[in-house]
């Protein structure tokens, strides 16, 4: 899926495509575009727009990973600081992670740095002014009785993660 080889765009999404389709057979429109693993953004055929309820709900044009990535990339040209480019590729993780975790591939020596150590150090420390939404699990040792209740909740079936 990540290589661009002699593909054409058109061939890229249709492979996107079925997978897409069967993955959200109960997620439509906004609860899908709000689904990371799930939302391809301006990706989406015509078609998947049609089929998932999406007509309207994102830009009328329908455009290759390829492009979205070069996007990426520009857009994180423009970060001053691997804080900020952390800021943007965590806002990236929330709301498409296969473009994600293409970015991060496409050149590890340079983005590990960035959303491992040592940014994220930077990050933990001003966590309270980059916090966006929840992700993961949160504990605290000051609320010890409650310990036991947080690590049984069954994450995968809460909506806490989906806003």
């Amino acid at each position: 899926m990540f290589e661009s080889g002699n593909k054409s765009e058109s061939s890229e999404a249709k492979e996107r495509l079925i997978p897409v389709l069967q993955l959200s057979n109960n997620k439509h429109g906004v609860e899908l575009l709000r689904d990371s693993v799930l939302n391809k953004s301006t990706a989406f055929t015509l078609e998947e727009r049609e089929k998932l309820g999406l007509v309207g709900l994102i830009p009328d044009v329908t455009e290759s990973e390829d492009l979205q990535m070069r996007r990426v990339m520009q857009q994180l040209g423009h970060k001053n600081t691997d804080l900020d480019r952390y800021i943007y590729l965590i806002s990236l993780l929330d709301n498409d992670e296969t473009l994600f975790y293409r970015v991060i591939m496409s050149d590890p020596m340079r983005f590990l740095p960035i959303v491992y150590d040592p940014t994220i150090g930077e990050a933990c420390l001003k966590f309270g002014h980059i916090f966006r939404r929840p992700r993961g699990m949160y504990l605290s040792i000051a609320h010890k009785e409650r310990l036991s209740a947080a690590m049984s909740t069954n994450l995968s079936t809460q909506p806490l993660f989906r806003s």
